[in-house]
């Protein structure tokens, strides 16, 4: 039986993986040197900081943001969407391999409370989990401008936009996203 400081020692190094699993919407657009998802995540988390207000739970939300792509440091990124385009099946065959293996690493570090957080942003189950999900897509468009000086053609990043848009509800992250589309080099039929 392993010790706790063995089973976090175990945690700590899966986790750690995530800096080295890059995020593969950007490997198939020929991004050199892509993102992390630790990348992602952490900047995720930032926004999360810095946009979560009441009654939202700040902190779910900045521990959700940090958390929510954990199993990928096992399952890799893996992409269930393009553009406005979703496979239903395959959403929820990697929504359930996450939880699954989410579950099984936090289990290491005895934080149900963590665990619980994750289930509510695989399920969308909240309120917090839903403004992750915004900020989530906030942070890829925020990439997408980076990326676009390295894109032959910055359209071909026109579906991270796209897919971005069918989520960003919340006024203030609307307004964000508004803006961040005027810095963008693609043409939107809707500026």
């Amino acid at each position: 039986m392993k010790s706790d400081v063995a089973k976090k020692y175990e945690f700590l190094k899966t986790v750690g993986n995530l800096k080295r699993v890059a995020r593969a919407g950007w490997v198939l657009k020929g991004i050199h040197d892509a993102e992390s998802v630790a990348e992602h995540d952490f900047r995720t988390a930032i926004l999360a900081e810095i946009y979560a207000k009441e009654p939202l739970d700040a902190r779910k939300i900045v521990l959700t943001a940090l958390l929510n792509d954990v199993a990928q440091s096992r399952s890799g990124d893996i992409i269930w969407e393009h553009g406005k385009q979703q496979d239903v099946r395959a959403a929820n065959v990697k929504a359930n391999e996450e939880l699954r293996i989410a579950e099984s690493m936090l289990d290491l570090v005895e934080r149900p409370d963590l665990k619980q957080l994750l289930k509510e942003y695989i399920m969308q189950s909240t309120p917090e989990a839903r403004f992750v999900k915004e900020l989530d897509k906030i942070e890829m468009v925020l990439q997408a401008l980076e990326y676009e000086a390295e894109i032959v053609n910055p359209q071909e990043l026109r579906e991270f936009w796209e897919n971005a848009e069918r989520y960003i509800e919340t006024p203030e992250l609307k307004e964000l996203f508004a803006y961040l589309k005027t810095q963008s080099q693609i043409r939107f039929t809707d500026r």
